[in-house]
């Protein structure tokens, strides 16, 4: 007896790329477009490819790097696991982080030669229609956790930018008319 599976071989790269190219005004690019493609947006690396059992798409896009400093690293982390909390409710992208559970893993991590982990937003669609409303989530993505990381270019150990500090009362001067 022969089982029959559906021929339905899911979205196409190809017309996902096409539909963000017509978004920003672009005519379509011009190399071939296979199972995955690669391009920058306000310079943020993006790739669109399909998932390992072809029934969808994942966009990528790497947000940044984490600092080499364990703790700046640590505190890194955790304010970007409390901004994916928040943003859960509106957001459907979801982070990437590096992985380091075994041994092996968090002593490559600690060695002071490591090249800086990136940080990535990932989405799967089931249709090509979304990948411009995907593309948007994860540049939203990318502007929030400019806030926390260092952008891709930027070098990891500069941390993010720093909040500036509140005033303080006594450095506070009134002026009255």
């Amino acid at each position: 007896m022969q089982r029959s599976f559906p021929s339905s071989r899911g979205p196409e790269v190809a017309d996902a790329v096409t539909r963000i190219w017509q978004a920003l005004g672009l005519s379509a690019p011009m190399e071939p477009i296979g199972a995955r493609f690669d391009f920058e947006l306000e310079d943020t690396p993006v790739e669109i490819a399909r998932t390992p059992d072809g029934a969808a798409l994942r966009i990528t896009a790497t947000l940044g790097h984490l600092a080499g400093d364990p703790h700046l690293c640590e505190d890194q982390l955790s304010r970007l696991l409390r901004l994916s909390l928040a943003l859960v409710g509106v957001n459907r992208a979801v982070l990437s982080f590096p992985a380091g559970q075994d041994a092996a893993r968090i002593a490559e991590l600690s060695r002071p030669d490591h090249a800086p982990e990136a940080v990535y937003a990932e989405i799967v669609i089931a249709e090509a229609a979304e990948a411009v409303e995907a593309l948007r989530e994860l540049m939203q993505w990318r502007s929030f956790a400019g806030d926390v990381i260092a952008p891709v270019g930027q070098s990891p150990d500069a941390g993010a930018p720093v909040a500036p500090r509140a005033p303080d009362p006594a450095d506070m001067v009134i002026f009255q008319p």
